[in-house]
């Protein structure tokens, strides 16, 4: 039994590891809750930072920040995330982010495709690869 706990940690850390590989990037939103982004208004981004377990970015209007609290192969929880005040012209595609971004809870990366999805596996945003 000794053997299998000195294992573990080992093992969670390599999950850390392959999290921060597939993550640490920066993310341009394509839908919200399955909607296309408008092209007309400036687009949602996301800079997911686990070295530091931050994440920050542009919800169309306002610039955000905020903590990463849990970060695996398929869990992604983010902590209090604040924001500027701005007011823009049109808000709706920043409401709709932020409403968003408070329901994730895991995620699906494929290729250069991330999506992010609420507790019940429900799609919430989706994004491509910025860089």
């Amino acid at each position: 039994m000794i053997g299998l706990s000195s294992c573990s940690p080992t093992m969670r850390k390599d999950k850390s590891i392959d999290a921060s590989k597939r993550l640490h990037d920066i993310w341009i939103t394509t839908t919200i809750n399955g909607n296309p982004i408008n092209r007309m208004t400036p687009i949602p981004r996301m800079e997911l930072n686990l070295s530091e377990m931050s994440v920050m970015g542009n919800d169309s209007c306002n610039d955000y920040t905020g903590d990463i609290e849990n970060a695996t192969d398929t869990q992604l929880v983010f902590g209090n995330i604040a924001a500027t005040k701005k007011m823009c012209r049109k808000m709706d595609t920043a409401d709709s982010f932020n409403k968003a971004m408070n329901l994730v809870a895991s995620y699906n990366l494929e290729n250069l495709k991330l999506v992010l999805m609420d507790k019940n596996g429900n799609e919430v945003l989706t994004f491509l690869k910025g860089d």
